[in-house]
This record gives structure tokens, sequence and C-alpha cells, in this order.
């Protein structure tokens, strides 16, 4: 049930309005500020979005919704991942797209079905080595953050298809992106990379490749790459 824009505040979620009977409510645009105790009381939720609010806590309660396999906190105003978050195990889809985010705790290794996970527009300068036990992520969006390099284990996300880093601090393509071998997209664009390895060897899956604004130190060796993805028909994207 749609119940965006209806000014809802905290009081209604406490109140048990308007979530009663629902599966699947969508809460995105209203006026909450907190998620408090009484969500406890909606143990049938399946997704549950709270976009575009003014979130800034989430109480531990939000963790007994384990039939949650979809939630959504866009454009709210968490500084972290709340604890709560971590206890829901069947989650599937998981956004945090805009906060105000800058750790991300090691617990996140714990969402072992989660298959979709968005950390865009955020604070975030390093990734924990837990990410690679998430080993059926197929879409990871971490454009517009504060990376400048990837853990180690993100090797390990083997059946990874769309990887955004877009807008970050890297000056190297990770090595570990080489290893994601049913990679599908990849967007580096508008990072401080200054050339590629002499021996790259990226994903033949590759479908998409975002390359453009970067300071390339050798253009030709960039070229010399274009033409090659493109042999393959992959879309290469460098200006």
């Amino acid at each position: 049930m749609y119940l965006n824009r209806n000014h809802l505040t905290l009081t209604d979620l406490k109140k048990g309005r308007p979530l009663q009977g629902l599966q699947k409510p969508f809460l995105q645009q209203n006026k909450i500020a907190a998620v408090p105790a009484a969500i406890r009381r909606f143990p049938q939720l399946r997704q549950l979005n709270l976009a575009a609010n003014k979130i800034k806590e989430v109480h531990p309660a939000l963790g007994t919704l384990q039939n949650l396999t979809e939630l959504s906190f866009y454009i709210n105003e968490l500084l972290e991942i709340p604890p709560a978050v971590f206890e829901l195990s069947q989650l599937e889809v998981v956004d945090f797209y805009f906060n105000k985010i800058e750790t991300v705790s090691e617990r996140i290794g714990e969402l072992q079905r989660l298959r979709i996970l968005y950390l865009s527009r955020n604070r975030i300068a390093h990734l924990p080595e837990s990410l690679g036990n998430l080993q059926q992520l197929e879409e990871v969006y971490l454009h517009h953050n504060r990376l400048s390099y990837l853990t180690e284990s993100f090797k390990n996300l083997v059946r990874l298809k769309t990887l955004r880093m877009n807008h970050n601090r890297f000056t190297d393509l990770p090595a570990q992106v080489e290893r994601l071998r049913e990679l599908e997209y990849l967007d580096v664009a508008h990072n401080n990379l200054r050339g590629l390895p002499d021996r790259l060897r990226l994903p033949t899956t590759l479908k998409i490749l975002v390359l453009s604004n970067n300071p390339y130190e050798d253009p030709q060796a960039i070229s010399l790459l274009t033409e090659y993805f493109q042999r393959k028909d992959t879309i290469v994207h460098l200006y």
C-alpha cells in the first residue's frame, strides 16, 4: 500500500497506524524521524520503504521483523547502518542511498541472502572485509563516496554482475575486479585513475565499461583498451 506524502509522523507509527495488516507498505516522503519500538507489532512485513523521511534513529525492535526481504532507508539522515538491520537474516535488498554513513560494520557479512546493496552517496572511505562473505550479491552500488581502495575479500563476490564505483577517489583500478568473473557492468568514471595495469584482465563477461572523466596519463593505452573491448562487443565509455 502506498502511504507516501501523507505527513505521517513518529506518533503515527507508535499508534500502529498505518501498518496494520500490510506486508509491503510504502512510507516514503513523510515526516518520520525515527523507527520506534512499536515496529515489532508488525512481524508480517516483507518489504519496508521508509525513503525520503528524516530518520536519524532506528529502534532495535526493527530486528524482530524476520520476514523482511527488502528494506529501504534512502534519503534519510542515518550516520550508520542501524545494528538492528544485521538481525534481518532474510534480507535480499537493502538501500541506504543518500544518508550520512561514514563506516560500515563488519556485521554486514551476516546478511548472507543479500543480492542487491545500495550504499551510494554517503561518506564511506573503507569497506569491511566481511563484505566478501556476501557471495549472493549481484549488484553493488558504491558511487559518490570517498573510497580509494577495495578490501581484498571483494574478489570473493563471484556472482556480482553490476558494480558502480564512480565518483570516488580511486587512483588505480582495483585488482579485485579482475576476479569478478560474471561482471557485466563496471563504472569507474569520475575517479583519479592515471592509467590501467599493463596486464589488465577484466572479465570477458563485461557488456558495459565506463572509464570517463579520469585524469589518464597515457591516453594511447586507454585507446588500445577501448579497441580491445569493442572487438568483444563491450560498450566502452571513455570520454
